[in-house]
């Protein structure tokens, strides 16, 4: 089975679409498939971290936009008539099975510009905010329910929604059953945060020092996760020295499962880690 993946990261966006697109295509690869990620080479962009998970990636050349565009049309570094003129020419001629969508940029204008070019489109989704043409579309939002949907999708696609259909690597139920013995044996509090892959605004330095005016007990760690593409890295580590508690700043993991089993309080933004939180 041949399956492309529309999908961007970036400073703007986040890490959050393509992460989430990556879990997807993991299991797809185990099952046989072929799985291919068409991206636009933003600043901040992922293109690296997918080829380093083995799959393939053709690119979009990164572009300036002169005129004023939505938010999130913006978000796709072109007009949208651009960026759909660019992924025709690149799927034109080759066979693909499913389209896989997830981005805020791309609604059913979009998505029927690509119908003649793919055999079925999936949408990932979470704001429910604009119409798609797709045979499957996926919100894993907690209190997302059909009539969120009912009016932006054909009548014809069935939708996955709510936090059971959460894209999580499997090892986030591995992890679960070993969290009881692990906790009671423990003679620290620890503390993980990690405000998304990008944290643009620098949050995560304010968290920091914000629990420097805490009374958290003597025994705590705090364990700090940031992305690769992650603007305040440096800045962050500078603030986190300067904690009275042991403050360790990691960058890229790729065992956030375990991080989180391993903590006792996790501070993290309202985005695609939130489901690893609630699992853990």
């Amino acid at each position: 089975m041949n399956i492309f993946f529309r999908a961007d990261a970036s400073i703007e966006i986040g890490s959050g679409h393509v992460m989430r697109c990556l879990v997807l295509a993991d299991r797809l690869a185990l099952k046989g498939a072929s799985c291919t990620f068409v991206c636009r080479e933003h600043t901040g962009n992922l293109i690296s971290v997918i080829q380093e998970r083995g799959h393939t990636v053709i690119s979009l050349p990164a572009m300036q936009i002169t005129v004023d565009l939505p938010i999130y049309e913006k978000w796709l570094g072109a007009a949208k008539a651009t960026d759909t003129a660019e992924t025709i020419a690149l799927l034109k001629n080759t066979t693909i099975n499913w389209l896989i969508v997830d981005h805020y940029g791309v609604d059913a204008a979009w998505e029927l510009e690509l119908r003649p070019f793919v055999d079925k489109i999936m949408v990932i989704d979470d704001l429910a905010n604009r119409a798609h043409d797709c045979e499957l579309l996926l919100d894993q939002n907690l209190g997302t329910t059909v009539p969120d949907y009912d009016e932006l999708t054909p009548a014809s696609c069935r939708t996955l929604l709510g936090p059971e259909y959460a894209l999580l690597a499997p090892v986030f139920g591995e992890v679960r059953s070993k969290i009881g013995s692990k906790r009671s044996q423990r003679t620290s509090d620890r503390i993980l945060i990690t405000m998304g892959g990008v944290d643009k605004v620098n949050v995560t330095s304010w968290i920091l020092k914000e629990l420097k005016k805490t009374e958290l007990p003597e025994n705590s760690e705090i364990s700090v996760v940031m992305g690769k593409t992650a603007p305040w890295i440096d800045h962050v580590r500078a603030v986190a020295k300067d904690m009275p508690w042991p403050t360790v700043v990691d960058v890229n993991v790729n065992n956030m499962a375990e991080r989180m089993a391993q903590s006792d309080i996790g501070i993290g933004a309202a985005g695609s880690t939130s489901p690893g939180n609630g699992v853990v």
